[in-house]
């Protein structure tokens, strides 16, 4: 896994959902993700690290900023780059950069899509 790049490590970890929850390859990239850092795996793969980064859900299409992912989850004491770390591979497995939204690459297949709007019916 040290060998491949942030993005075949996305690949792989979207490829282990769809392929009946392939546990052990997840757990493979989760840890290269761990080992490489959260920030550092967001850089390679060119998507936001920071609280104003604004990803939108590959599922839902709702939109929120990595500070309001945060909040919404977390408690007062949490720290944001402990929160990161440990919440990256839930990031990448469904959220995109704002920029990055493509309408026929988002949304689970159980879900109607709206190609016009990008929005669930």
């Amino acid at each position: 896994m040290k060998d491949k790049t942030a993005k075949e490590i996305l690949s792989l970890l979207k490829s282990s959902l769809k392929n009946n929850n392939n546990q052990t390859l997840r757990g493979e990239c989760i840890d290269e993700i761990k080992r490489r850092g959260a920030k550092q795996i967001l850089k390679d793969l060119g998507w936001p690290d920071n609280k104003e980064g604004i990803y939108k859900n590959r599922y839902t299409g709702s939109e929120e900023t990595l500070e309001e992912m945060y909040n919404s989850r977390c408690g007062p004491d949490a720290d944001f780059d402990v929160w990161l770390e440990e919440t990256v591979p839930f990031i990448m497995e469904n959220w995109l950069p704002k920029d990055e939204w493509v309408v026929d690459e988002c949304f689970d297949e159980y879900l109607p899509k709206n190609k016009l709007t990008g929005w669930v019916k």
